[in-house]
């Protein structure tokens, strides 16, 4: 994708897709890999993946395996909010006045 609109597109899309729908049904998460901000239009955000689930958690990878992109289910779940400290060796990027 070169947009993070069709991201959002193909992640809402992903139960329509029969290996996504397995994993989605499994696991409840709804899971993209090898995003690269150099061809995308913008860096995604939280907000981005909030308009594919809000009920569910989804979880973009960059395609270096490096960087992370999760909605706001996602993080609940993993327990980040506004007060966590970095995991020792990471960082959490956080938009300003954002979890």
């Amino acid at each position: 994708a070169d947009t993070v609109a069709k991201i959002i597109e193909t992640l809402k899309n992903a139960e329509n897709n029969n290996t996504q729908r397995l994993f989605v049904e499994k696991t409840g998460w709804i899971l993209g890999f090898g995003y690269d901000d150099a061809q995308l239009d913008y860096y995604p955000t939280k907000a981005d993946l909030d308009k594919v689930s809000t009920d569910k958690p989804v979880l973009i990878i960059h395609t270096s395996g490096h960087l992370s992109v999760a909605n706001s289910k996602a993080l609940e779940l993993a327990g980040i909010t506004s007060e966590s400290e970095d995991p020792k060796g990471g960082i959490i990027r956080r938009m300003e006045n954002s979890q």
